[in-house]
């Protein structure tokens, strides 16, 4: 008997069907624009669905079992792909070949079976309700009103209108936590450089977060966020919409006709295609992935794309945020990694290759733009000492260990070599851009409401699971519940 049509559109529901939802429940953080939404319907309910009803209108065997077999070779070979998409945030090749091989198996003895296949995906489907249903009341439960800051300060009027370069050098720990055991690192040559071009370095400095997305959204929002008080995630969700758009700081130069320009060597910021104050990116729409965080391992070359940029004549002022992973941080997870000592190794080759790209970005503005405003920094420190990034999880009272996770260096090129007097309140990121704009706009009654300067994690060994303050304002290592959930 003749299939339906209604029957093909529900094998390539129940092929696409799980791995959606499950990509869903497990990824709400990239999953927030209607690009995504509509991408995800096409690519696992869509196309899949398609191709089914292709089959059903162009396949003409002379035996029932062929089309049998075909049928259930794409079921789950689709099923399978797509689980792989979803799964991995690099695309295999060979396990997409694998997947091929497994499909070609099953439906070459199994054909007779089809039926039950497409009911157990379906039912794979099911078992995903609780994760959605979760992820759903977890996402309407956010809330941004932690941005709104208790002033004016996006309205700054600038008396003062450099050219502004953030530099963010991701997981690079402070010149003063460098000389520390954990580190024992010298960049005598590297300081003696920025020194010769006219930076003023601030010991000390340290992110008020351990992760970029974290870390990132309080320093442009210039609020603490305190991860939302939730405990499933390091991050702070809506954390890239917030750092790219829903932020003070860039609304404060925009207001002020400022170009603002997006440089990075990953799409990372970009990987939920957030909306965006920047008005150019070297990524554009087709180089941001759908299904995966952004992290690769073939990065762009920041220099050239700033070369670029830089060639033209400004005909207003410039913000650049320059964003690259050097040196990085060590590996996340303990299956991933080697060992302490090779990770540490691995991070100092990425300091060198950190320092390199520096140098070049300081010397190629120097030139162009000698009084420029050039703020280098770092997200986050490279958490040096651990065997993984994830061993910070588990409550220590070790001086060095807590300050290897949050130390960040700060350098900073003031024009003329002015640095307001003030200067002395940089401690943590999340003052920092009320700084900038406090010195840019000669006001400094934006310095009175500076926020805590203390740095938070969230535990969940050797102690109860909760957000815990780890270095207090005074910069001094400490241990104090923040938040702790019944």
């Amino acid at each position: 008997m003749k299939r339906k049509s209604s029957n093909y559109i529900l094998y390539g529901v129940a092929a696409g069907l799980y791995p959606a939802l499950y990509f869903f429940s497990r990824k709400p953080d990239i999953l927030t624009s209607l690009e995504h939404y509509l991408f995800i319907f096409s690519f696992f309910l869509l196309l899949p669905t398609v191709s089914f009803l292709i089959i059903e209108k162009t396949s003409n065997y002379s035996k029932k079992y062929d089309k049998e077999r075909l049928l259930t070779f794409y079921g789950v070979f689709s099923f399978l792909v797509l689980v792989q998409q979803i799964t991995f945030v690099q695309h295999h090749k060979k396990l997409i070949i694998l997947s091929g091989v497994v499909a070609l198996i099953i439906s070459y003895f199994f054909y007779r079976h089809f039926l039950k296949i497409v009911v157990l995906q379906l039912l794979l489907s099911i078992l995903t309700i609780p994760l959605l249903y979760d992820t759903i009341k977890l996402k309407n439960s956010y809330s941004k009103n932690w941005i709104k800051t208790s002033d004016t300060i996006e309205e700054a009027v600038f008396k003062k209108k450099p050219n502004v370069y953030f530099i963010e050098a991701d997981g690079y720990a402070n010149f003063s936590e460098l000389e520390k055991p954990l580190y024992n690192v010298k960049v005598d040559s590297f300081k003696e450089f920025v020194f010769s071009k006219g930076f003023k370095h601030y010991p000390n400095f340290r992110s008020n977060y351990p992760t970029t997305i974290s870390s990132n959204a309080s320093l442009f929002a210039m609020k603490h966020h305190y991860y939302n008080l939730d405990l499933k995630s390091d991050e702070v969700q809506h954390g890239r919409d917030i750092i790219m758009h829903d932020n003070a700081t860039i609304k404060a130069f925009v207001n002020n006709g400022y170009n603002t320009t997006l440089i990075t060597d990953t799409p990372y910021l970009l990987a939920n295609r957030p909306k965006t104050l920047f008005k150019q990116s070297n990524y554009g729409f087709w180089n941001v992935s759908f299904l995966d965080n952004g992290i690769r391992k073939h990065r762009n070359n920041i220099l050239e794309y700033f070369d670029e940029v830089l060639s033209e004549d400004f005909n207003k002022e410039q913000f650049f945020f320059i964003q690259f992973l050097n040196p990085w941080h060590i590996r996340t997870k303990s299956k991933n990694s080697k060992g302490g000592d090779i990770e540490k190794e691995k991070w100092l080759e990425g300091l060198e290759e950190s320092n390199e790209i520096q140098i070049k970005l300081i010397n190629k503005i120097k030139e162009k733009d000698p009084n420029a405003l050039i703020v280098i920094t770092a997200d986050h420190g490279g958490y040096v000492g651990y065997d993984y990034t994830n061993q910070t999880k588990v409550k220590t009272t070790n001086r060095d260990s807590i300050m290897t996770i949050f130390s960040s260096n700060l350098l900073i090129h003031w024009p003329n070599g002015n640095n307001p007097e003030y200067d002395t309140e940089l401690k943590s990121s999340v003052n920092l851009f009320r700084v900038l704009i406090s010195y840019l706009s000669n006001e400094k009654s934006y310095l009175s409401n500076l926020q805590d300067n203390s740095s938070y994690i969230i535990l969940d060994e050797n102690t109860h699971k909760g957000i815990y303050k780890y270095i207090n304002d005074s910069g001094e290592v400490t241990f104090e519940p923040y938040y702790i959930p019944d």
